[in-house]
């Protein structure tokens, strides 16, 4: 969702977008843009292609003051993935917990249990990235290791944002051939499933190869520039961010994100089609038939929660590209959709899936007992 370039006219170098999200450049009247340049040289400048700002302050130069309103927001959108994190690490460890206990005996189990740890590295990910992010609003630290923290998590938590939603798009294909073809249900077999999930996750790799090619950080040419708070250590491009964000128009982002939205909607709607048609008949139905028709019903919900979790960043990118702002409450808050979309499976499945109740109350059963005779 984000790119950069790292141009030179004379000494002006335009810093990442992701970089930017931490500075407060200010306007250029002469220019008509935001640069900041070096005290000791004039000519040596830097440049961001959009403007980071707070939202709800509305200050043009978007400063980052901790008596701000959009700063205090920040704080709490902070403390909301932190809760919905270490909620989402917890219960998607009690998902891979029973699906052990089950011993994966289907298709459907393999990828639910990769898409378990997919969200798993997605929410450990944005409760790091996002800590990363607030450490250097606050201040404690903004060296070297703070700025890798937050590059190195942000773009790993965009790696489980991708695997999860490719996984998501396999098991509702899974789940529509499931009751679309009653007389196939062993088409894909545990082998295939586990292939498949792996596919995924190289996928993945591959689609966030360019992200991770493109930034470094490394010492600062400039320790004057006031914009840069007299940091000894920025964030850098590479020659790969050229190729990948200009010459290639940033064609893995859009791989990423909208290739697979519509293969989800599709196959939602076509498993919402078949149910209907078979509940015209259900009188008709077989006892086995209609549990196989309540298991593809529980993951539906997943779904719906995964579209509404594209909301958030979906806004958050138009704003930016159409706006040239990134307002860093959005920032925030779209980390914590991610972290919210990699949360919601095990309640679901609790709530929808008699199955899954009984397994997690005898998990908590077995913890609660251990700890009392302990």
């Amino acid at each position: 969702m984000y790119n950069a370039t790292n141009v030179t006219e004379a000494t002006l170098i335009v810093l990442p977008y992701i970089f930017c999200l931490l500075l407060d450049l200010p306007f250029n009247e002469d220019h008509d843009d935001y640069r900041d340049c070096s005290i000791s040289n004039s000519s040596y400048c830097v440049k961001c292609p959009v403007i980071a700002k707070f939202q709800l302050d509305g200050d043009e130069n978007g400063t980052i003051a901790k008596s701000t309103y959009g700063h205090i927001v920040s704080i709490l959108i902070w403390l909301l993935i932190l809760l919905f994190g270490l909620f989402g690490i917890v219960t998607n460890c009690i998902i891979i917990w029973i699906l052990k206990r089950q011993k994966c005996t289907k298709a459907f189990d393999i990828l639910l249990f990769a898409l378990a740890i997919f969200d798993i590295v997605c929410s450990t990910m944005t409760v790091a990235s996002s800590t990363g992010i607030i450490t250097f609003f606050q201040n404690w630290n903004r060296g070297a290791f703070t700025l890798n923290w937050i590059y190195l998590t942000f773009l790993t938590s965009l790696l489980g944002r991708t695997g999860s939603t490719c996984i998501t798009v396999v098991i509702a294909a899974e789940r529509y051939f499931f009751i679309a073809f009653p007389n196939r249900l062993n088409t894909l077999s545990l082998f295939k499933a586990k292939l498949i999930s792996l596919f995924v996750f190289v996928i993945a790799i591959l689609l966030s190869i360019p992200r991770y090619s493109s930034w470094y950080v490394g010492p600062a040419n400039k320790t004057d520039i006031p914009s840069l708070l007299n940091m000894t250590y920025v964030l850098h491009a590479t020659g790969a961010e050229k190729v990948w964000y200009e010459r290639l128009g940033a064609v893995h982002n859009h791989l990423d994100f909208w290739t697979p939205l519509p293969f989800l909607l599709t196959f939602t709607l076509l498993i919402c089609w078949e149910i209907r048609k078979i509940n015209l008949k259900k009188r008709e139905l077989q006892v086995t038939r209609r549990k196989d028709i309540r298991a593809v019903q529980v993951f539906i919900p997943v779904i719906v929660f995964h579209f509404l979790c594209t909301i958030v960043p979906i806004s958050h990118y138009l704003i930016m590209k159409l706006c040239k702002v990134i307002y860093r409450e959005q920032n925030l808050a779209m980390l914590l959709s991610l972290t919210v979309n990699s949360s919601v499976n095990l309640p679901i499945y609790y709530l929808r899936a008699s199955t899954f109740r009984k397994e997690a109350r005898a998990i908590l059963f077995s913890i609660i007992h251990r700890k009392s005779v302990m």
